[in-house]
């Protein structure tokens, strides 16, 4: 179990670093301000795969999306500016 919480801590953190070192200076010209996203136009700001966006939804460390369809998951934008203001901040 500490493992895990070590290996996600770590993880964030390192999303966190690559984040803040991302070349994108306005979110909102991906991501609107309100409405829904899916995961293609997130991972444009969050640099992640795929595979590590789901493993960080079932961990927490990420938001869990809105069930849209039988194979389209959406996310709030709000949910997502929040994530990235959290990620952006520099500690």
């Amino acid at each position: 179990m500490k493992s895990t919480i070590v290996k996600s801590c770590t993880k964030a953190s390192s999303v966190k670093r690559e984040f803040h070192n991302s070349p994108l200076a306005d979110p909102y010209a991906v991501v609107p301000a309100t409405g829904f996203v899916r995961i293609d136009q997130i991972l444009k700001l969050i640099p992640v795969s795929k595979n590590t966006w789901w493993t960080g939804v079932r961990e927490g460390i990420y938001p869990t999306g809105i069930k849209w369809g039988h194979r389209t998951t959406v996310w709030k934008a709000e949910d997502i500016h929040q994530l990235i203001s959290e990620l952006s901040e520099v500690k």
